[in-house]
């Protein structure tokens, strides 16, 4: 039984809902969620059935009566809202990136299009150790040349 509003948009994409969970993502506002209970405010591209379609959905998935209502106001920020804030504060940030800067000043027109972390994932990549000369030193012949290998 889903508890949280993530948990209930991960329901209906393992369910292959597609169409309801885009809902979800983009025209719904959380108000209250619970286990057996979604209180949302509909946006403005969410169809005016919403709450009976989910409610249907979701008693077919868990197996459980939910209480799905849409309110007119009070609801937290969509998903898709949450994401845009995420990027453009992302995009802010480097764009205070001197070398950013440098860039886009010298290019008028150019804009940030995408931002990739190339930090490593994951503790282990943290704890790991930089990469030393010699640490390939199965790569050498005997007189320590480097092998090539020609196909």
């Amino acid at each position: 039984m889903p508890a949280d509003f993530a948990a209930i948009v991960g329901l209906f994409e393992s369910h292959r809902e597609a169409v309801l969970q885009t809902h979800l993502i983009e025209n719904v506002r959380p108000v209250e969620v619970a286990a057996g209970r979604l209180i949302f405010q509909p946006l403005a591209g969410a169809p005016k059935d919403l709450a009976s379609l989910l409610a249907n959905r979701l008693r077919t998935f868990t197996a459980a009566a939910w209480h799905v209502e849409s309110v007119p106001d009070g609801g937290q920020p969509s998903l898709s809202e949450l994401r845009q804030t995420a990027r453009l504060e992302a995009e802010a940030e480097v764009a205070r990136d001197p070398v950013v800067r440098a860039v886009l000043e010298a290019f008028p027109g150019a804009a940030i299009e995408s931002i990739k972390d190339l930090r490593p994932v994951g503790e282990a990549a943290l704890t790991e150790a930089p990469i030393e000369a010699g640490d390939f030193d199965d790569d050498l012949d005997a007189d320590g040349e480097p092998i090539s290998v020609h196909s």
